[in-house]
């Protein structure tokens, strides 16, 4: 059972290595795409037109296609966070279960081992633990950073062209949070893992 749930946790791993690497390509291309969209919506350019409904249709159409490829974008890997999901993330809550119950008994299962081995063992429960809650986590704000990506785009450009705070403001913390994000991949924590298997 050891060796199966610690190499589980591995393979998830290197899914979510790989994973990682598409969503920050991803958001580098969102953020770009973000700050063209700032520019274009910026008070300087579209604030006195707001007021007066007469947004230039050069500006309007460079905003809608700014915005959708937005969305676009956020749709498109947000297919690969939920293929990602189904796969692994029913798999995560298992280990972490394990991981738990594994705690509670280490002292009773192990009272012939050294106590270095089991030092060590509880190192390995413990990484594990960390790096399915780093993966359940990311997995989390990622999603949450794509659904508003997809679905509030038009709350951002209201925000960012009016400053007015009548908007959902967690879903213009995500806008931020997207220029910011990058994805952990939970390297050292692999590593541990892997070195511990192979041992």
């Amino acid at each position: 059972m050891k060796e199966t749930c610690f190499e589980w946790a591995i393979q998830i791993a290197e899914s979510w290595d790989e994973l990682c690497d598409i969503i920050n390509r991803s958001l580098t291309a969102m953020t770009n795409l973000l700050h063209s969209l700032d520019l274009a919506i910026s008070p300087h350019i579209v604030g006195n037109y707001i007021a007066e409904e007469m947004v230039p249709n050069s500006v309007f159409l460079l905003i809608s296609s700014y915005s959708t490829r937005i969305s676009n974008l956020a749709i498109e890997l947000m297919q690969f966070i939920d293929k990602f999901r189904d796969s692994h993330l029913k798999s995560i809550e298992n280990i972490i279960k394990w991981c738990d119950e594994e705690y509670t008994s280490i002292n009773s299962c192990n009272i012939n081992k050294s106590i270095n081995a089991n030092i060590i063992r509880v190192q390995a429960l413990y990484t594990t633990n960390q790096l399915c809650l780093i993966i359940k986590s990311q997995h989390k704000i990622i999603s949450d950073i794509l659904n508003s990506a997809i679905n509030k785009v038009d709350l951002y450009i209201l925000y960012k062209s009016t400053k007015k705070f009548g908007v959902i403001q967690t879903h213009i913390e995500h806008f931020h949070q997207l220029k910011n994000f990058k994805c952990n991949n939970a390297f050292k924590e692999r590593q541990f893992l892997t070195s511990y298997c192979t041992k």
